[in-house]
């Protein structure tokens, strides 16, 4: 290859993009609990359940339930299946708060670390003649039951920055391997020694692609055990990692990988070969969707074929301009550029639609509404991109219809003018594809979105309540409160009533009645963000009864 300095330097800029990304954010969330967060029970539950809303590995997971002093009172190992996580609780030592910690792998391979806060009120008993006072649990206190200062272990800084560096390093050379082998096999084919090289260049480059494999295992399953890197590839958690659905795409695309190096190293003067690596590359293009969002779809099948044209269309238009402006376009290069740059426009051609429309699947599997285009970290990114796309587009237009005749008619003048018009189009790419990532590495808008509403489930009375705030900011919410007997039907009640207090504070919330044993409040504003203690009374069976829980106002 010729000396690719500006390109070079494009991909340093990338990797800076890349790696300034937030960290990714969970994508799985807790739903519901019982004991619910900030709730008040009389009764000891014999086990704790975690809900949450997407299916989560099965390997991994941890929860750790403590009393007020710190004393661990879980027993056994937590039971996983699909989103439900169940662990055994022992007895509870006396009444007062209890703290659950909790640690799961997400489908999409993040860890999910929280905690919530439950409150133990048994009802008191009737006193036994005895000179000595009867004793009365307190009253829970304002705030509601709070968590006490307990961390789970975690892997490190080191661990997860080697994560995200090799997340970078496999997109990156995934990305030069597709556009080697599309020089190696359409752009430069009437340049045999050109050909060769690219498809030489593509087998090296493989070598790199399998080497991020293998770190992104280790560093994956560092961070998935919560333990550094010497300690967690010992014993059996290297074999129970390779049994998750991440462990398993990132050792599929490991071997798709060395594969398409051999291929390629193999098939510089072999067409059927270089093809045929060309064809494992392109299968390897399937472990992202199935390690990240795409996987964990509930659409599944469309999901991870919509992933797949999308990142194969990417890295063709993307790996291909670079190979265009450094091997070809540079004025020491010998190859004559009129040729393989008419065959690049016409597949970028195709790359842009299939961009764009598999683009507009992705985010619409993720996006509920169109506000949430706005309202959501999730929604302005694809908003950015979309702007990024735009851009790309234009010059693309710009090059196929001004640079690419000048080209023929005048390569040795055109060249330059192309080659610079084509490093700014490769410029915001990167930025586009530093977007990508963002977007990879930030909860998706459905789950972002539903990720503000706060709710309590506790019991009442005979059965429980089911109360929820959205989209719990300061401003105007919208409350929906829910009677359920034992069974889990409308339960009537009269009066019923919702407050929040926080010091300084008391709302009072207008319920309407929408339908049996459904309350709402169509608009209540709340000035101050804050924890919330939320008390929520009713008569049922000419008892009044109440319950108690707290949100979180943002």
């Amino acid at each position: 290859m010729t000396r690719p300095r500006g390109p070079a330097v494009a991909l340093l800029a990338v990797a800076a993009l890349l790696a300034m990304a937030a960290p990714a954010s969970a994508h799985a969330r807790l739903v519901s609990s019982i004991p619910a967060g900030g709730s008040t029970v009389a009764e000891v539950p014999p086990e704790i359940i975690l809900e949450f809303n997407e299916r989560i590995e099965a390997s991994f997971g941890g929860v750790q339930v403590f009393d007020s002093a710190g004393n661990r009172i879980d027993s056994g190992e937590p039971q996983i299946s699909g989103s439900t996580v169940r662990v055994a609780l022992g007895e509870l030592p006396s009444p007062g708060d209890y703290t659950v910690v909790f640690r799961i792998i997400s489908g999409d391979s993040h860890p999910v670390e929280s905690r919530f806060a439950f409150s133990y009120r048994p009802p008191a008993s009737s006193p036994e003649p005895s000179p000595a006072p009867s004793v009365i649990p307190p009253s829970p206190p304002a705030q509601g039951p709070q968590p006490i200062d307990i961390e789970l272990q975690g892997a490190g800084t080191a661990s997860t920055v080697g994560l995200w560096l090799s997340r970078l390093v496999n997109y990156i050379s995934m990305t030069l391997v597709v556009g080697l082998l599309l020089a190696g096999l359409i752009l430069l084919k009437q340049f045999p020694d050109a050909q060769r090289r690219a498809l030489s260049l593509a087998g090296r480059v493989s070598l790199i692609w399998v080497l991020s494999c293998a770190a992104l295992f280790v560093f994956g399953l560092s961070v998935a055990a919560a333990l550094a890197v010497p300690e967690a590839v010992k014993g059996e958690l290297p074999g129970r990692f390779a049994g998750t659905r991440f462990g398993q795409a990132v050792l599929v695309q490991g071997a798709l990988a060395l594969g398409t190096a051999v291929l390629a190293l193999a098939g510089k003067g072999r067409r059927k070969l270089a093809v045929l690596g060309a064809a494992l590359a392109g299968l390897a293009l399937f472990a992202p969707g199935s390690w990240g969002h795409a996987g964990t779809s509930k659409l599944l099948a469309i999901a991870i074929a919509s992933d797949w044209a999308h990142l194969a269309a990417v890295t063709t238009w993307v790996g291909g301009l670079v190979v265009l402006a450094t091997m070809v376009l540079p004025r020491s290069s010998t190859i004559e550029p009129a040729a393989p740059a008419q065959r690049f426009s016409k597949l970028a051609g195709v790359a842009v639609v299939v961009v764009l429309v598999s683009g507009a699947v992705n985010a619409a599997m993720r996006i509920d509404s169109p506000g949430q285009l706005l309202s959501t970290e999730w929604g302005k990114l694809v908003l950015v991109k979309l702007l990024l796309f735009a851009g790309i587009a234009f010059l693309g237009y710009r090059n196929r219809s001004r640079m690419l005749p000048a080209l023929a008619a005048d390569p040795d003048t055109a060249r330059a003018g192309f080659r610079k018009l084509a490093l700014v189009e490769i410029g915001i790419m990167l930025l586009s594809l530093s977007t990508a990532t963002a977007l990879a590495s930030t909860i998706p808008a459905d789950a972002e979105a539903a990720s503000r509403i706060q709710s309590i489930a506790t019991t009442f009375g005979p059965g429980q309540i089911n109360l929820t705030v959205d989209p719990a900011t300061v401003g105007e919410n919208v409350m929906h409160l829910y009677f359920l007997d034992p069974a889990g039907q409308p339960l009537e009640v009269t009066e019923p009533s919702v407050s929040l207090a926080m010091p300084g504070t008391t709302l009072q919330a207008r319920l309407f009645q929408a339908g049996p044993g459904h309350y709402t409040v169509l608009s209540q504003t709340i000035e101050r963000a804050g924890t919330y203690s939320v008390a929520v009374t009713a008569t049922v069976d000419g008892g009044r009864q109440t319950a108690t829980g707290t949100v979180e106002i943002r």
